[in-house]
């Protein structure tokens, strides 16, 4: 979790999010060897072409670290937002709050 950390505060220094959570098996302490980092990265002014080029660069800084990441954008919305499925059932539940610290999931 060293490594995440040292990464996770050389990307706050580089973008602005609302939120950062931990999720899937790491978050549900369930992961093996070979699990990767689910990441869930909130953000204002979303777009598809944002998030994308977005994802491309946090994916990019993570191999400076040695950590297989799997980065995911979403609009801040999709905290409160019923629509959002997938972030409503499957990462709040079992989320851990990287960023800010002080947020619950």
């Amino acid at each position: 979790m060293k490594r995440l950390r040292r990464y996770l505060d050389s990307i706050l220094d580089q973008f602005r999010f609302e939120r950062v959570l931990l999720f899937g098996s790491r978050a549900r302490g369930v992961s093996g060897e070979a699990s990767d980092f689910d990441l869930a990265f909130f953000i204002r002014d979303y777009s598809y072409w944002r998030a994308h080029d977005l994802g491309v660069h946090l994916l990019l800084a993570s191999r400076g670290f040695g950590l297989d990441i799997e980065p995911h954008i979403y609009p801040v919305e999709a905290l409160t937002d019923d629509s959002h499925l997938f972030v409503q059932q499957e990462i709040l539940p079992h989320a851990v709050v990287l960023y800010p610290e002080s947020a619950a999931a």
